[in-house]
């Protein structure tokens, strides 16, 4: 069939016999969605073509088009034939002006258009073949269209649809939305990481309110730390006091005291703390319950103001950062997730495979060490109960082709496996590698993971101004005087004590890792507790295999206790600043286990205590 205009005509012709000519496209991808769309529907918009002096039709615009069709297997398509001539320049810039004066629909507009077709009774199924659209994707469009507070937005913002599908989740949160609007419109690579970050504090939010209400429901008062830490406060926290039987004192023992006062806090580990509190203990029956607190010199009211508040600015840093670490590796593990799902693995697997092997060989055969749970995880493989069971195994054996995928996989699960918040807090150059090679890869880093990699600094949070001498409150005070101290309250001490563990894992020495990380414990043990003589460590065992494992107690000389957890360290909620840095560096030691002097069954064969002498 031909149609005749006044410039050309409009034929329909196999595109198997037109000749595409030389684009300014240097590649034209054809998708499986576009193919498939070409199949449903055919050629909507008429390629441009010119015939030459031996009759052929010369493609000039549509070669996409073209590429698809035969493809798909069409009969024919319609071809806009013009009088044309074969000059260079005259080819070129109709090719740049009929890609240029294309605009591909906007959000706001393919998602109203998608509501328009299923209102017309459609299907998303329907919708999706018909267009060449996946499926989940027309799903999303439609909820998106649903909702006027993210269809208004998408008419003031050019948002692609995953990123709109993101804000129906703050549908509620007007502060939300506007961050991750920002974050999308000057940093769309961040925006994953921000809304997975937005995602923890909404959960974690929700999870304070909910505990908040349970102990308002139960008769206490809700503390904040200041309430319950600042200087001249009344309250005591019941750890720290005993029952006239000897008992630690537990909130069933305070039901019947009037005024009782609980404090919620988020571990490190972001698990929910609640420490319950009461006034006047020995008026209730209470003793206290430790001893061993070594006075040290006065500071003034305006130092020991200034030290309070430079420690509570340094605290909030690393909860921030500590925060941002969770949301940031729940997102680069789906990306390394995505990543290896691919058709093809990059060129330089194989390079960073050896290396895995090599450099980062400690790092690979620790997260070996348990049966690759992480690189099963990264592959979506459920990997089968039992300390001898690998499914990674069982899937090369199946399929050899799958071999480079899997070494990739251990060897990225080990090195992720070794990450953690420690990462970004000391410095990891194992860390600092890996995550330069999945940059390199196209994943976008984080703020957080930048400073692993030395592309930035951990964030300072700004400090409240300094209240004025006439503001102050007349306050005495036994805080140890300020030393040199850096952002994460380290002393030199315990920064040689650091850098002797990183220059002996350096060396790859198992006694000279094994002696500097004893060396650091002792040095951190001595930072917090300048009495302590022991550090008690208790293990939950599972057969003969510890599975749990804490910190227990910590004895003086008189072999009395000056510290004690019930659970874990994370535990506590009135540690010192000392305590915080010592337990941070002291309960990230499994080498704890290789320097204690006896372990022995308490009760049972499932409780083992472990000491080790200072």
């Amino acid at each position: 069939m031909t149609i005749t205009t006044g410039t050309g005509t409009v034929q329909h012709i196999d595109p198997t016999t037109l000749v595409i000519e030389a684009n300014v496209r240097t590649s034209a991808p054809v998708t499986r969605d576009f193919v498939a769309s070409i199949r449903e529907n055919g050629v909507i918009t008429p390629i441009l073509a010119r015939r030459d002096e031996h009759g052929n039709v010369i493609v000039r615009a549509g070669q996409r088009r073209t590429l698809a069709a035969r493809e798909a297997g069409v009969a024919t398509v319609p071809v806009y034939v013009v009088e044309g001539d074969d000059t260079t320049a005259d080819r070129i810039i109709q090719q740049i002006i009929e890609n240029d004066q294309r605009a591909e629909l906007s959000t706001a507009d393919r998602t109203a258009a998608w509501a328009q077709l299923a209102f017309e009774g459609i299907t998303a199924s329907q919708i999706a073949k018909r267009t060449g659209t996946k499926t989940d994707a027309v799903k999303k469009g439609l909820a998106v269209a649903e909702s006027a507070t993210v269809t208004s937005v998408l008419h003031e913002h050019e948002l692609t649809l995953d990123q709109a599908a993101v804000l129906l989740e703050f549908e509620d949160d007007a502060d939300a939305r506007a961050h991750l609007i920002e974050v999308a419109t000057n940093d769309p690579t961040q925006f994953e990481h921000t809304a997975q970050s937005l995602r923890e504090d909404a959960a974690e939010k929700a999870r304070l309110a909910a505990v908040e209400q349970e102990q308002i429901a139960n008769g206490f008062q809700v503390l904040t730390r200041s309430d319950a830490y600042g200087e001249g406060s009344p309250w005591v926290a019941l750890r720290k006091l005993r029952t006239a039987d000897g008992e630690q004192v537990t909130a069933e023992h305070i039901a019947a005291i009037p005024v009782r006062g609980a404090l919620i806090d988020t571990r490190w580990n972001g698990d929910i703390d609640v420490t319950h509190f009461v006034q006047e203990p020995t008026e209730a029956g209470f003793t206290y319950a430790y001893r061993g607190d070594v006075p040290a010199a006065a500071l003034t009211p305006e130092e020991a103001e200034e030290e309070r508040v430079e420690k509570s600015a340094e605290r909030k840093v690393r909860i921030a950062n500590n925060k941002a670490w969770t949301a940031a590796e729940t997102v680069r593990r789906q990306w390394i997730a995505t990543f290896l799902s691919r058709k093809t693995l990059p060129k330089d697997a194989d390079r960073v495979i050896a290396l895995g092997l090599t450099a980062h060989r400690f790092a690979v055969s620790s997260g070996m060490s348990n049966g690759s749970d992480l690189a099963h995880t990264l592959l979506g493989i459920d990997r089968p109960s039992g300390y001898r069971t690998d499914a990674l195994a069982a899937l090369v054996e199946a399929n050899p082709a799958k071999a480079r995928l899997v070494a990739l996989a251990v060897v990225l699960g080990g090195q992720e496996a070794n990450t953690s918040k420690e990462s970004w807090r000391r410095g990891d150059e194992r860390a600092a590698a890996h995550f330069r090679q999945l940059a390199a890869w196209g994943y976008a880093l984080s703020p957080v993971e930048q400073v692993v990699t030395g592309e930035s600094t951990p964030a300072p949070v700004p400090a409240p101004p300094l209240p004025t001498p006439a503001e102050r409150p007349a306050m005495t005070t036994t805080t140890t005087p300020a030393v040199d101290v850096d952002v994460w309250g380290h002393t030199p001490a315990l920064r040689d004590a650091q850098a002797a563990v990183a220059a002996a894992t350096a060396t790859g020495d198992l006694d000279a890792i094994a002696a500097a990380a004893r060396a650091l414990i002792v040095a951190a043990a001595a930072h917090a507790w300048p009495t302590a003589t022991a550090l008690v460590f208790k293990y939950e065992t599972t057969g003969p295999v510890a599975h749990v494992w804490g910190l227990w107690r910590v004895l003086d000389a008189d072999r009395q206790t000056l510290r004690e957890w019930e659970d874990d360290p994370g535990g506590m909620s009135d540690e010192s600043e000392e305590e915080l840095v010592a337990l941070d560096l002291i309960s990230n030691r499994r080498e704890t286990l290789d320097y204690t002097d006896f372990g022995k069954p308490i009760g049972s064969t499932v409780l083992i205590l472990h000491t080790l002498t200072l």
